[in-house]
């Protein structure tokens, strides 16, 4: 399966007589569709007798942009979302367990899926598994447009264990959460050891790797997102990136920012209702974006957490809204090149 395929999966070409393996390995590609940090992928599959297990690739986490692990349980969780949501929508979903212990670099699974062969697909979702195939982390500018009152309260109906959030659509507040990102980002670009990180992630538009941040994701065109990474890692255009997303942020519709418990299994939660909060957006053709600079500052984190209703830290923050750029989608390893044995 291309690239392209890949972006467009055709359920009617969904394996009916094939195997559990084949029919899992299918469902798959939905699941890797999950948003993660720099577009890193950092999950593992286990394929058992009727079982599915996620694990996480600890080898991709973050040295300087996320040495907590907190990004990238959130980007797990995710992962974990978007495969119940296959699951489900190709009839093979049983039950679902969710490590409530996870400890970094531990090499037990962060979930386990119970699952059988397909009984037939859930109608239900398929708009959902629509939002899947369609979704990008939206960057730019977003329309003025107003979102209607009745689907932000069904957003709001969702809910995970431990996990509260809040969703800001006073300009007020949204001013506030801008001026706090970009001020993490000025902060952040200041290190040179960051700035490199990100630079290492970051690839051309022309290249045909499979993970890794493309420069049409950054609005860069062809030829910029050549030189993008070298300038990104040599010179600080902190102040310039603030910019542009605090723009951004100001435009959009509203932001929505979660809290919980510093805690492994806490951020995997967090990845879960994130990702599902999303796709429900994502159903109406409304985006997210996300940023987090504010959270990764413990200073701006602090003065972050004065804008939320909660005794529990801010741990993750994206931005939505009806976008004016319509992005192309970031690239994605196979599933079958991301199981373990």
């Amino acid at each position: 399966m291309n690239f392209h395929m890949a972006q467009k999966m055709n359920t009617a070409e969904f394996p009916d007589l094939g195997t559990l393996e084949e029919q899992v390995l299918f469902a798959s590609h939905y699941a890797v569709r999950a948003p993660s940090t720099h577009n890193s992928q950092p999950w593992l599959f286990r394929i058992g007798a009727n079982t599915v297990e996620v694990h996480a690739d600890w080898a991709k986490k973050l040295p300087y942009g996320d040495k907590d692990g907190r990004d990238m349980c959130i980007s797990v969780g995710a992962c974990i979302e978007h495969t119940r949501v296959a699951f489900s929508y190709f009839g093979m979903l049983e039950g679902l367990v969710v490590n409530e212990a996870v400890v970094l670099s531990d090499k037990k699974p962060i979930a386990i899926f119970m699952v059988h062969r397909s009984t037939g697909t859930d109608e239900t979702l398929l708009q959902t598994i629509c939002a899947i195939e369609g979704r990008f982390n939206a960057r730019g500018p977003f329309l003025k447009k107003e979102i209607p009152h009745a689907l932000l309260r069904g957003i709001e109906e969702a809910s995970e264990p431990g996990i509260s959030f809040a969703i800001l659509t006073e300009h007020a507040d949204i001013m506030r959460f801008a001026d706090l990102t970009g001020e993490g980002m000025r902060v952040a670009h200041r290190v040179p050891e960051f700035r490199g990180e990100i630079a290492k992630w970051m690839i051309n538009n022309y290249s045909k790797k499979k993970e890794g941040i493309p420069g049409y994701t950054m609005l860069a065109p062809g030829l910029l997102s050549l030189i993008l990474p070298s300038l990104i890692g040599r010179f600080n255009l902190g102040g310039v990136l603030s910019k542009l997303n605090h723009l951004s942020i100001a435009s959009s519709s509203g932001v929505i920012i979660f809290s919980s418990k510093d805690s492994p299994s806490s951020w995997v939660h967090v990845g879960m209702l994130f990702a599902r909060m999303s796709l429900s957006l994502n159903v109406e053709n409304i985006r997210t974006s996300v940023y987090v600079a504010s959270i990764e500052m413990p200073d701006i984190r602090s003065r972050l957490k004065e804008l939320l209703p909660t005794d529990e830290m801010p741990q993750f923050a994206c931005a939505f809204g009806y976008p004016k750029v319509t992005l192309r989608q970031s690239p994605r390893h196979e599933p079958k090149d991301r199981m373990i044995q």
